[in-house]
């Protein structure tokens, strides 16, 4: 496979690199270290691989960093293509690799800017031209990507999907961390200090997270700020697999409105925009789940008053302990107020 260099440290650059690479069939994009100023969405067609040398610290030049100029105001750093009328193909078999996005959202205020954007255009249908050698679905790929201080969300996904996630970190940006659309598998990814949710897992099934952690999520609107917010799932089931909430400021877990889920991980010290007001685990309106989540609270002053809080809901199996480090014979799995 090709391999295409940006001729200079521009996203315009890099676009005319990409596009080389596509016009060719496909190829990679290599994008040396170094600071490259962002004025323009990058838009990444099939078969094309952008591949940075890491993501650095944002400030040195260490690494692989795109930075939104000021002022830009885009409403997204990079996209996947999106089919404009629902007949020509949507990407497939692309990827992001090795880069740091970085939305300067200080200095970009009107607009509220997406890390990454991966929306298909026509949503689950199947269209006549969309390479149907390789299925509907995109198969695109983001793997050692830092998405930092963008006003909107880090990472959104919306239509066919498939795509894999893989060691991707997302921190300080105002919208969700994480909002991945159906048929996608997470591992070892991160959100942080986010301004929503850390994960938000809305109206889409079969989506898959391993080994993936939510901390200190709504820094924006606190009621918002759970770790792993599961909203709305009816249709495919989502499963959570080894994954950890810490410190957020709602509830570590949020089975809402959802059925047929799986929930496996645990909850240290959530509930921080006030104590007792989010349990590790919440259930609401919610069928036919299993969940088993281990709750700690390390804190002086303990937050997570209570393992877990259940309304509405029925025919789930729920394991579910809490325990205060500081003071564990008060701690209580269950907060008196559930109801079913």
């Amino acid at each position: 496979m090709a391999i295409y260099t940006p001729s200079a440290f521009t996203s315009t650059a890099v676009q005319a690199a990409c596009d080389a690479a596509y016009a060719a069939g496909g190829g990679v994009v290599y994008c040396a270290a170094g600071i490259y100023s962002w004025t323009s969405t990058l838009t990444i067609r099939s078969a094309v691989q952008v591949i940075g040398d890491g993501y650095g610290n944002g400030t040195d030049g260490v690494g692989t960093v795109f930075k939104q100029a000021g002022s830009t105001n885009l409403s997204a750093m990079v996209v996947f293509y999106r089919s404009p009328d629902g007949v020509a193909a949507n990407a497939h078999n692309a990827g992001l690799h090795r880069v740091r996005l970085d939305g300067s959202k200080s200095t970009n205020t009107t607009t509220a800017t997406d890390g990454i954007q991966a929306i298909t255009n026509p949503l689950w249908t199947a269209a006549t031209s969309d390479n149907s050698s390789v299925g509907w679905d995109m198969h695109n790929s983001v793997t050692d990507v830092h998405v930092w201080y963008c006003k909107g969300n880090g990472f959104k996904a919306d239509g066919r999907s498939e795509m894999n996630i893989s060691r991707t970190f997302i921190r300080e940006c105002d919208g969700h961390g994480f909002w991945p659309s159906a048929d996608t598998n997470l591992s070892q990814c991160v959100a942080g200090v986010n301004g929503l949710a850390g994960f938000y897992l809305g109206y889409q099934g079969s989506i898959r997270l391993t080994a993936c952690k939510a901390w200190y999520s709504g820094q924006v609107t606190a009621a918002q700020g759970h770790g792993f917010w599961l909203q709305g799932i009816n249709s495919g089931s989502v499963v959570l697999s080894g994954c950890e909430a810490q410190d957020n400021k709602a509830a570590g877990y949020f089975l809402d409105s959802s059925y047929a889920c799986e929930i496996q991980g645990a909850a240290d010290s959530n509930s921080t925009s006030g104590a007792g007001s989010y349990p590790a685990l919440l259930i609401s309106n919610s069928y036919g789940s299993k969940c088993d989540v281990v709750g700690v609270d390390r804190a002086g002053t303990p937050t997570q008053t209570y393992g877990l809080k259940i309304t509405g809901s029925e025919g789930n199996k729920i394991y579910v302990s809490n325990r205060w480090l500081t003071n564990p014979t008060t701690a209580r799995s269950l907060d008196p107020t559930s109801t079913t």
